[in-house]
């Protein structure tokens, strides 16, 4: 049997001993003041998180086997989520939600390495979706926190969604503004920033603003020989995606 087989068998004791291993820090680390706020990761490991939650109906959910160290959760609002998909880990990490109905949702799989920030405001999301991998020093921002307006006192910055779609691979010290939309199998260059939505996969983004540097690439985690073809490898481009409607 697997050591996946074996924790997904005794899930029941794995739960208590994450629960076990997260006390100290969620009695001390947590405070909320508001109502019908939910918390739960019953079957994550948690080291020097921090979760502040002033408002109601608001939800931080942490799905199983994911570890989250020296994180930082603050929600000011209304009927904010955020979620931490299964086998998600995050180091150095800061979460901002202010305002109602913002969302953070990071799914299955995602890496994050590294201090970096989230910020959502005024009912907006930042989607990262599974198997994505961001280096230190990035920052996700959906709004300018402040107005921008025309002469006629029009304002003129509306606050939009980030996407960064399925596998993914973020460089050291990159922004994301609102509107960013990455698309998926892509790779961002260090520093770059992103403004808009790409619509092409399988590429280099690099510059400021962000522009097309370089096409038919893919990334892996494994660390291979240059020139080696990893064992079983199969082109993601021969599967599902070079039939995927891309909306």
């Amino acid at each position: 049997m697997t050591k996946k087989e074996l924790i997904f068998k005794y899930r029941n004791l794995v739960s208590l001993g994450c629960r076990l291993h997260n006390l100290p820090s969620r009695l001390f680390r947590v405070r909320v003041k508001g109502k019908n706020n939910r918390i739960e990761a019953p079957c994550a490991l948690l080291k020097q998180v921090s979760i502040h939650i002033v408002g109601n109906n608001n939800q931080v959910i942490i799905e199983d086997f994911s570890q989250i160290k020296n994180t930082k959760i603050t929600i000011c609002g209304n009927n904010n989520v955020v979620h931490l998909g299964k086998r998600t880990y995050l180091f150095e990490v800061e979460f901002f939600l202010e305002d109602d109905h913002n969302v953070i949702d990071l799914q299955e799989h995602n890496i994050i390495m590294g201090p970096s920030k989230f910020s959502t405001i005024e009912g907006t999301k930042i989607i990262f979706e599974k198997d994505s991998m961001c280096s230190s020093e990035c920052n996700f921002r959906t709004g300018d926190s402040h107005c921008v307006l025309d002469l006629e006192g029009h304002r003129i910055n509306e606050s939009r969604d980030i996407i960064l779609r399925e596998h993914s691979w973020v460089g050291i010290r990159v922004t994301c503004m609102k509107g960013a939309d990455i698309p998926h199998h892509s790779i961002v260059a260090a520093c770059a920033v992103l403004t808009k939505r790409y619509d092409e996969p399988f590429c280099v983004l690099a510059g400021v603003p962000a522009k097309i540097v370089k096409r038919g690439v893919d990334w892996s985690m494994v660390r291979i020989p240059v020139g080696d073809i990893p064992q079983g490898y199969v082109s993601p481009v021969n599967q599902e995606w070079k039939e995927r409607d891309y909306q």
